[in-house]
């Protein structure tokens, strides 16, 4: 450190003129008493000492900066005071729900967001990573499904059994010991839907030769063919409720792996990959078009059920919104466990709910029909594609709740103060305008 020097008056006059100090060394300030309008920011090296009880530094009264020059929102200047009424609606609005908000909400899904993964399973990169668990994220919201986030410390016992469905869409990295956890969990009861390269790797990111849980999934790891964009996949029905209800194929485009059954026999094949990559010109009364090469299986362990999916649905859905993508998440999900809590309402309708104590419930009502055609995920290429978005609420009409835990012993709609019409296990909301909060009070 340099030499010490002895400050003037006029040097240590203010914050300003002290920060302005350089060429390292202790500055030494005189005595006097000085006000100062704001924080000292020294220079690196620089070391600011007084004279004793003759020197003496005060803080200065507060000030008040208005925020009307604000510079920060795209570059762009905008004076603030432009948004007073549209965010004076806004927490008019956040105050009405604020009462039933942050309480525990009502358990049913979970989707696990893996850190280990977004770090370590270096081959994937981050943007399909996060295209992954904004499909999934979608999927339910289009489908009515209550759904929870969990990170890789939630896969121990104790958490994961909160959940009847643990979806694992893309968890490359899993230690050993989660995956004895997510064993246990299935053995006593629950159900895990997993896809793609789901415990091909360690905590680390280090190559398994199969999947770890290659025993609860039914199959055997062969090849990836991508992580990302993907390429047309044709997938066959195999049983006769899923022919009636999804047709003769389910086609879309995304990420995909190939797997072999396991020797055992014991998963069941629910759908083919057929070898096929396009429905042009596919007789399906001429032309085959099947194959042995397992695409989404089910398999029975100890009380619970797994799904395992060699397709990235989450990927898929993010591309083209395809309903039958949506519905056929939707449909393993309600057929190995039942949701708590259904809907009968528009997909421009989002859902919550929480518990407010043990017997009352508030269920978290969103009109989403603004944001129609807007993509949940912001990419270049959509201001190129300019798609049109509404910007404008319309109401909402004929929503039912059901809930298949528990009866029904009063419903109000806390927002606009209505007593709803409650029939067992239903109740029915006439209209919603840009949202509502269903308080359900359940029978004792």
């Amino acid at each position: 450190m340099n030499c010490e020097r002895i400050l003037t008056p006029s040097e240590a006059a203010s914050a300003e003129a002290i920060d302005a100090l350089d060429g390292g060394g202790r500055m030494v300030l005189p005595e006097m008493d000085l006000m100062l309008d704001r924080g000292i920011e020294l220079r690196s090296n620089v070391e600011l000492a007084g004279q004793g009880d003759g020197t003496v530094m005060r803080k200065g009264p507060g000030r008040v900066f208005p925020l009307s020059g604000y510079h920060n929102y795209g570059g762009l200047s905008i004076d603030i005071e432009l948004w007073a009424d549209s965010m004076k609606k806004v927490f008019t609005e956040y105050k009405k729900h604020r009462p039933y908000m942050g309480t525990d909400t009502v358990k049913y899904a979970a989707l696990v967001v893996s850190q280990q993964t977004r770090d370590f399973a270096r081959h994937q990169g981050l943007s399909p990573f996060w295209d992954t668990l904004e499909g999934i994220n979608e999927i339910h919201n289009q489908q009515h499904l209550l759904l929870d986030v969990i990170f890789d410390d939630s896969l121990v016992p104790e958490e994961l059994s909160k959940y009847a469905v643990v979806l694992m869409p893309n968890v490359i990295c899993l230690s050993d010991a989660q995956c004895e956890a997510l064993r246990g969990y299935v053995s006593n009861g629950g159900v895990l839907i997993a896809a793609m390269e789901t415990s091909l790797y360690d905590e680390w990111g280090n190559r398994r030769e199969d999947f770890a849980l290659s025993d609860l999934f039914g199959v055997h790891y062969e090849s990836t063919d991508r992580l990302e964009g993907g390429e047309p996949l044709i997938l066959v029905p195999q049983t006769e409720e899923l022919n009636e209800r999804f047709g003769r194929l389910v086609a879309f485009t995304g990420p995909s792996v190939n797997v072999k059954r396991a020797d055992d026999g014991d998963a069941e094949v629910l759908f083919t990959r057929s070898e096929r990559q396009t429905l042009n010109g596919l007789w399906l009364g001429v032309d085959e078009y099947d194959s042995d090469k397992p695409a989404i299986v089910r398999k029975s362990v100890g009380e619970g059920t797994v799904y395992y999916l060699s397709a990235d649905l989450g990927q898929a859905y993010l591309r083209t919104f395809l309903p039958q993508v949506a519905e056929l998440l939707g449909h393993f999900m309600r057929t190995a466990a039942t949701p708590p809590v259904e809907f009968e309402a528009s997909k421009a309708l989002e859902v919550t709910a929480h518990w407010l104590d043990e017997k009352k419930m508030a269920v978290h009502l969103v009109n989403c029909t603004a944001l129609l055609g807007m993509p949940p995920v912001y990419k270049p290429q959509d201001s190129e594609e300019r798609r049109p978005f509404l910007f404008q609420m319309a109401p909402l009409a004929d929503i039912g709740i059901r809930l298949n835990e528990g009866t029904i012993a009063r419903a109000t709609a806390a927002i606009s103060g209505t007593t709803l019409d409650v029939k067992d296990h239903h109740l029915h909301i006439p209209s919603v305008g840009h949202g509502e909060v269903v308080v359900v009070e359940l029978r004792k």
